[in-house]
């Protein structure tokens, strides 16, 4: 398991969230995971870890609060 990136910025439009961080030393990739808050189950937003430091999810709905979290995956893919 990767170290959570720190310094996560957030912005939101209409129906949508990106999500920013700065890249994390030694991560080969990202992935993002959402739910809804006291939800059991996270989402997983990517289906295998991503090179980019920024999440575009525009699955989302407008006034419903969302909990978000990264992961970074090293060269071992963990």
């Amino acid at each position: 398991q990767g170290l959570a990136a720190t310094n996560v910025a957030v912005s939101s439009g209409n129906g949508a969230v990106t999500i920013t961080w700065p890249p994390v030393t030694l991560a080969t990739g990202y992935r993002v995971w959402r739910r809804q808050p006291f939800s059991s189950g996270w989402v997983e937003l990517t289906s295998s870890p991503i090179a980019e430091v920024s999440w575009h999810d525009s699955a989302v709905t407008n006034g419903e609060h969302y909990e978000r979290r990264d992961d970074e995956a090293d060269a071992r893919g963990t």
